[in-house]
């Protein structure tokens, strides 16, 4: 079967048409490689704010961006396996975001 590859915005059109939520994963390892204005433009829903191999100031600062663009805060420590960059359940929503995120994930 022949391979097409989807651009970033017709992924998160195909997410949005099929009732999910489309989320940037882990935006600090994209640094240099994604410009945020193109991405936020182009529709999604939230941002991985909350990852192991953020700085504090990046935690800061993808926390004030979901904020300021409504945007679902989400948490991972993207573990795969033994030689992940964090272990299972070090990264989590607590409070208000985790709220903000059930709410969001029960309505869909």
């Amino acid at each position: 079967m022949p391979f097409s590859p989807l651009s970033t915005k017709e992924v998160i059109d195909l997410l949005h048409r099929n009732n999910a939520i489309a989320i940037w994963a882990h935006p600090v390892l994209s640094k240099g490689k994604i410009d945020e204005k193109d991405i936020l433009a182009m529709g999604i829903d939230g941002i991985e704010g909350i990852y192991p191999e953020n700085t504090e100031e990046d935690t800061v600062h993808y926390q004030k961006l979901a904020k300021k663009h409504k945007l679902l805060l989400t948490a991972g420590s993207d573990f795969h396996d033994d030689i992940s960059h964090s272990e299972i359940g070090t990264c989590y929503l607590e409070g208000k975001n985790l709220e903000v995120f059930l709410d969001k994930i029960n309505t869909k």
